[in-house]
């Protein structure tokens, strides 16, 4: 449900992703560099983790 982290994990990360493609509409040099590194660490972090634990997650690696 809304109250496990399991449900809003995953709504952060999404936040995030809509975030970074509302960046798509800026000009290059106003993009935040910390942001894109940020989503860059978290997608390679999340993407490993999901196919190391049991079950592997596969639809969790292909969503970071």
């Amino acid at each position: 449900g809304v109250f496990a982290v399991h449900f809003w994990a995953p709504t952060f990360k999404w936040g995030i992703t809509v975030a970074n493609i509302a960046d798509f509409v800026k000009p290059p040099e106003k993009l935040s560099y910390p942001q894109q590194i940020a989503v860059t660490c978290t997608g390679i972090i999340w993407s490993r983790y999901s196919t190391v634990i049991t079950p592997r997650i596969i639809t969790s690696s292909a969503l970071d």
